[in-house]
């Protein structure tokens, strides 16, 4: 859902904790996958020139939530 760019930026400076999702520790798995969300939406936090596209998918949930919240 999150932008390409976001994903890309993060896994190329965390190859580490990318690394560590494919362990055979299940609790190692487990920490580095919730490393990687923080840091997901840090970088997306961090930037504010998204064009239309790339929120495209968000878009779509957050049209989803609205329409369940309006009833």
């Amino acid at each position: 859902m999150l932008p390409d760019r976001t994903l890309s930026a993060v896994n190329g400076r965390e190859t580490d904790l990318v690394m560590r999702l494919t362990s055979t520790d299940s609790s190692e798995r487990r920490q580095a996958k919730e490393k990687l969300k923080k840091l997901y939406l840090e970088e997306f936090k961090r930037c504010t020139d998204y064009t239309v596209d790339e929120l495209r998918e968000i878009a779509k949930v957050i049209k989803t939530v609205n329409k369940k919240i309006a009833g």
